[in-house]
């Protein structure tokens, strides 16, 4: 606002501060390891040579791991360089090639930061076959130089603060890249400095730091004191969650005592901070009472900052400063102006200036160019990808031929009643093969386990169903804020809309809709097929004595046929097991089948300079699956010919046998289609609680990639709103709002100065806070006696601001002589604390809490409508109490 006080000199001499005592994270070490020969022998054994270049490549790898990791690093922006060199390396090795137990064999290992013993006392470390470790290892590295960086800068350079801002606000970023990494890529925290818990405050305090040094940068400008006031309080509140997790016990026994006293004392020293320059504005405003009661409650912060900061923070002469303010303005408050001094629940709070944002690491973060380029080229990679695509489809399509013969072989056997009709000799006992069919049913669990399977498909549907649902909203939520940010930014808004962007990966999920919706399809007709058969497969589930009971007697099945009759029919039984095994074997062949067509296309490659994908893929495939096929194809054959001569003997045993279907061999077609259908329905249900998991697994990549790229989308619009917002930040050059009629009375003139030796000035109505002391000589400076009977101190209230506080009185308490006691409320946890004022060197004793809830994240900051800052209520005037209200004994006094 125009004619706003700028901030005083607090930041004159900021070495001599103790705001600019901040806190850094040592680095990780590592031991050296042999890279070169693991490498070089998994180029050897996939590739078929080890040659020079790859030779050269892998031992220039060695020099780099060593110069980024092995070294100490220079607190220089160029030490960081070696460390993004090696990481981009490691980055894009990481498909080409793939460090692991069963591949390449490089044990990385690394020690805990935070170990208690020293490097060579063996201190807490992990050793894994894992790029993945090595990288999240190296990404801690790099924030912690960061934080080293910063803190090493000239903080009486606008310079150097911008490079610690810099640095402070991308050390919390890679810190959190840190927190996910490790989740996303271990089963288990590898070590305890890659704890959720650490890893999160870590990154919090490198935010808060980050702010801290913005708000030196404001003071060096000599902005105005309401900037310099909210760019503290956000301070403040960075503070107070770092603060909160920092003080977990997790979090705590790991960091040095000095850390988490420095860390929790700059959250009450922020927030009395903001006070302070709020309270030096009032001041200028000449709104008096509110600038001693912010006074007072910046006294109260600095104090508890003195407590929490012990030997390793002191506020200093920022302390000194904010209580020669605060006596000065009580001293010409009281002689002076008489202004009523508010309760400090009922005054504004502060805006909050949010400027500092976590800066994660984008990749790559260098100009190195990759040393393994040759290994797996991109064109290679796509065309292996396409190759498998084409293996994959002609794998289904072959195995789809020989399950759907199957399926019709055992419908005709089960309608003819083979081989049960000529095994049923008696007619009394359950023939061989149907005992043998149950005993299959029994030892796959019965028709119990085709339940079960049938009562876990929903579940993991559904599972995959609100992961693609949560891909999706995502997607929408993110377009959203994008359409709204543009309709506010207008031209302003330059980057590519995300409906554009979104565009292929809201095609996969539509090709995932797909495939979900046509999997439902066929979970219905496996449904069907199940209530149909289901009673057969319960019967075909019970023991041999009650399987046998609940099928009807009859005359044999078989009597009256000749005995050449059922022996060819049995010889055709034979031929029929013969054949499925025969099957089994084929589509075992087809699915263990492979083929190293990466070498075949780096050939081709090497040899014509590109690829034609299609052409090597097919002639790869018909070399490889060509066979198989021609199995394929003279198997089906064979069914043909052998269904027809089943069918021919049948009609002559059904001839020669000269009865109708009775009941017994109704039954016994029943059961022999029932264990079809569950042998038929164990594999597809089996297959499709497979499939689903494995769309599980493909969906949580999916996510993974669309989470991945709204995260750059989102730190992208961060960047580009800072921007955007810097020209709304600027200090408003506009007068301020007109003073509403009803409020254009002035307020009494001010007295005349006071004489050498003036009378006792009455007292005014006391406000809702607590009572001010107004009999004291004008001219006595103040004694640090005892607090007057009526006005007893209270204990200390500034609470921790992660402990939830009791909620504030509904009604005041009275106590000594009946004058009200108000009570305060606590802070909550991540917003500006309760200050206790405590009483300043040779004044009296005036208790003053101070709470105020936390305001909107943001900046700017607008006060409520109807309300303007700097004015008072309406119908109100300062120093005047409101009608019909509490009037002191004896009255008003005229002057």
């Amino acid at each position: 606002m125009e004619g706003a006080p700028v901030c005083d000199d607090i930041t004159g001499r900021v070495t001599e501060m103790s705001g600019v005592i901040l806190v850094t994270c040592p680095l990780k070490k590592t031991e050296a390891v042999d890279v070169t020969t693991p490498i070089g022998r998994f180029i050897t054994n996939t590739y078929g040579g080890f040659d020079d270049s790859y030779r050269s490549a892998a031992e220039e790898f060695a020099r780099m791991r060593e110069a980024a990791v092995l070294r100490s690093p220079d607190r220089h922006e160029s030490g960081l360089e070696a460390l993004y060199k090696y990481y981009d390396q490691l980055a894009a090795m990481e498909s080409k090639l793939p460090v692991s137990d069963s591949q390449i064999r490089i044990k990385f290992t690394w020690y805990d930061a935070f170990s208690k013993e020293s490097f060579f006392s063996g201190g807490t470390k992990e050793s894994v076959h894992s790029n993945a470790f090595e990288r999240v290892c190296l990404l801690f590295n790099v924030a912690a130089l960061q934080s080293q960086i910063a803190k090493g800068q000239n903080f009486e350079s606008d310079e150097g603060l911008k490079t610690a801002v810099k640095h402070f606000q991308g050390a919390a970023g890679v810190f959190y890249q840190v927190k996910e990494m490790v989740y996303v890529q271990f089963s288990k925290v590898p070590l305890p400095d890659m704890t959720a818990e650490m890893l999160g405050a870590l990154a919090a305090t490198m935010l808060a730091q980050a702010q801290e040094s913005l708000y030196y940068k404001t003071t060096l400008a000599r902005m105005k004191n309401p900037i310099c006031a909210k760019v503290a309080a956000q301070a403040g509140d960075l503070y107070s969650e770092a603060a909160r997790l920092v003080r977990d016990p997790n979090v705590s026994k790991k960091l040095d005592k000095e850390f988490v006293a420095i860390v929790s004392a700059k959250q009450p020293y922020f927030h009395g901070l903001a006070e302070y320059h709020e309270g030096l504005a009032c001041k200028d405003d000449a709104k008096y009472g509110e600038a001693i009661a912010r006074f007072r409650m910046a006294y109260g912060g600095m104090n508890e900052a003195t407590k929490r900061g012990e030997q390793f923070f002191k506020p200093g002469d920022v302390f000194a400063r904010i209580q020669r303010e605060l006596a000065q303005t009580e001293k010409d408050n009281n002689v002076i102006y008489s202004d009523l001094i508010p309760d400090p629940l009922k005054i504004a709070v502060i805006g909050r200036a949010a400027l500092a944002k976590p800066t994660p690491l984008t990749f790559p973060a260098s100009q190195h160019q990759d040393l393994f380029a040759r290994v797996v080229p991109v064109t290679v990679h796509n065309a292996i990808v396409t190759y498998e695509s084409r293996k994959e489809a002609l794998i289904q399509e072959e195995v789809g031929k020989l399950r759907e013969a199957s399926h019709v072989l055992n419908g005709i056997l089960s309608s003819l009643n083979l081989p049960a009709a000529i095994e049923d000799v008696s007619g009394n006992e359950v023939p061989p093969s149907l005992l043998e069919k149950a005993a299959t049913v029994r030892e796959n669990g019965g028709v119990n386990a085709i339940k079960k399977l049938f009562a876990d498909l929903p579940e993991l549907q559904q599972r995959n169903k609100e992961i693609l649902d949560e891909i999706v909203r995502s997607m929408d939520d993110e377009e959203r804020a994008d359409r709204g940010l543009k309709d506010r930014f207008k031209e302003s808004w330059t980057r590519q809309p995300s409906a554009v962007l979104f565009k292929e990966l809201r095609a996969e999920a539509q090709k995932y809709t797909s495939i979900l919706t046509n999997a439902t399809s066929a979970d219905g007709i496996v449904r069907s097929k199940y209530d149909t058969h289901v009673n057969g497969m319960t019967l075909l589930s019970k023991p041999e004595a009650e399987l046998a009971a609940s099928i009807p007697k009859g005359g044999p099945s078989a009597a009256g046929s000749p005995s050449q009759t059922i022996a060819d029919l049995r010889a055709l039984m034979e031929r029929v097991n013969v054949l499925k095994a025969t099957r089994d074997s084929i589509e075992g062949s087809l699915k263990d089948a492979t083929a190293d067509i990466s070498a075949r296309f780096l050939a081709a490659l090497d040899a014509d300079g590109g690829l034609a994908e299609e052409s090597i893929s097919e002639a790869q495939l018909s070399e490889t699956y060509g066979p198989l096929q021609g199995q394929v194809q003279q198997n089906l054959a064979e069914q043909q010919q052998l269904v027809g001569e089943i069918q021919a003997a049948h009609s002559r045993f059904i001839s020669d046998k000269g009865s109708g279907v009775g009941a017994r061999e109704s039954v016994l077609k029943d059961l022999a289609a029932a264990h079809d259908s569950f042998v038929e329905l164990n594999g597809n249900l089996r297959e499709g609680t497979k499939f689903y998991n494995d769309l599980t697994q493909l969906l949580v990549k999916f996510q993974s990639k669309v989470g991945d790229l709204i995260f750059a989308r989102n730190t992208e619009k961060e960047d580009l709103t800072r921007e955007l917002q810097r020209t709304l930040s600027k200090p408003d050059t506009e007068p301020p709002p007109i003073t509403p009629r009803y409020q254009s009375s002035q307020p009494p003139p001010r007295p005349p100065q006071p004489q050498p030796q003036p009378q006792p000035q009455p007292r005014p109505r006391p406000t809702q806070g607590t009572p001010i002391p107004r009999d004291m000589p004008a001219t006595q400076p103040p004694q640090a006696t005892a607090p007057p009977p009526s006005y007893p101190q209270p204990a200390p209230t500034y609470a921790a601001a992660s402990q939830p506080q009791p909620p504030p009185a509904q009604n005041p308490s009275y106590s000594h002589g009946g004058h009200p006691q108000p009570h305060y409320s606590a802070a909550p946890a991540y917003g500006a604390p309760p200050y206790p004022y405590q009483n300043p060197p040779g004044g009296y004793q005036q208790p003053y809490g101070y709470s105020q809830p936390p305001p909107p994240q943001g900046y700017p900051y607008y006060p409520p409508q109807g309300q303007y800052p700097g004015y008072p209520p309406q119908g109100q005037y300062p120093g005047y109490p409101p009608q019909g209200g509490y009037q002191p004994p004896g009255g008003y006094q005229q002057h």
